[in-house]
């Protein structure tokens, strides 16, 4: 008895049927430095803000007050910087001329 595929072009690739090993092949190598750099640019982002105001307030010695103030302040820079890069990449015309 024959056997029915639901897409008939031998041009479609459906990833999810492939093994996994092949599937991740698929991308390119500069992918996974990329999710590297991301996963460590996160793990670092989160792992600061989960003990900075408790450094501030234990081993430090601020205030409750004072180390929630300074907690959202390098929250704030932290969300804030890219857009002063952004800006002054903008404004720097040597920036251009290196990244063409």
């Amino acid at each position: 008895m024959p056997t029915f595929y639901i897409y008939s072009n031998p041009l479609f690739i459906n990833h999810f049927q492939l093994p996994l090993l092949t599937r991740y092949r698929s991308y390119p190598p500069a992918v996974w430095f990329i999710v590297g750099n991301e996963f460590c640019e996160r793990f670092s982002y989160y792992g600061m803000k989960a003990v900075l105001a408790l450094y501030l307030k234990n081993r430090l010695g601020f205030g409750e007050d004072s180390a929630t103030v300074l907690y959202h302040c390098f929250t704030l820079l932290c969300y804030f910087t890219p857009f002063v890069g952004a800006a002054l990449a903008d404004q720097v015309p040597s920036v251009h001329r290196e990244a063409l």
